[in-house]
């Protein structure tokens, strides 16, 4: 690709700043247009922009939201000028940024990790009583499912419970019929000659 085709040749990373709250961003765009962009954004009902929380404080405290370029960062690629703006997220304790640009869903999941199994933990009433209703709802569907498996698959099903399981007791019994055997007088006696010091 030609110097003058490739538009990350112009690559910048820059912050927007108030106060003490940090968004950093990547753009090839000029400082002041992309500024507007965000300027813009933060004023759209409903926008996801994370810039926006600067922009309303400012606008709530009558200050102004600054744009600063952190540094030029020509590059082949957005992935390239991604990273790079990666870089210097990872670096910023006091940001607002919420995505991390080339951030897996795992690595998303590590960083988020106990704030998430607190949540469960803290709301375990409310999501015990979603899955409840989600359970009741889908009841039906599941049967339907269940049952028409159960007509597709009779002979693989009936073969897999025929298989012989030899048990430690010494017995042979089906696998469909393991749970009848664990309750058996002979293997309960089995299991009590085994556990009982000699």
């Amino acid at each position: 690709m030609a110097e003058a085709d490739n538009k990350y040749a112009n690559g910048k990373i820059y912050e927007l700043v108030y106060k003490d709250k940090r968004y950093i961003g990547s753009t090839t765009m000029k400082l002041e247009h992309r500024y507007s962009c965000h300027k813009c954004d933060s004023s759209t009902m409903g926008s996801t922009c994370t810039s926006k929380v600067l922009f309303e404080l400012a606008n709530k405290d009558g200050g102004t939201v600054v744009i600063n370029l952190l540094e030029d960062y020509p590059c082949e690629s957005r992935k390239e000028l991604e990273a790079r703006e990666r870089f210097h997220i990872e670096q910023c304790q006091d940001r607002v940024n919420k995505t991390i640009p080339g951030r897996s869903d795992a690595e998303w999941y590590q960083a988020n990790r106990d704030r998430l199994i607190k949540y469960r933990h803290d709301n375990k009433e409310m999501f015990a009583k979603r899955d409840a209703e989600k359970h009741q709802a889908h009841r039906a569907e599941r049967l339907v499912q269940m049952i028409e498996y159960r007509l597709a698959n009779k002979d693989k099903i009936s073969a897999q419970q025929a298989v012989k399981i030899k048990c430690e007791c010494g017995v042979t019994h089906r696998r469909n019929d393991k749970a009848r055997h664990e309750r058996s007088r002979h293997h309960i006696d089995f299991k009590l000659r085994d556990t009982t010091p000699n």
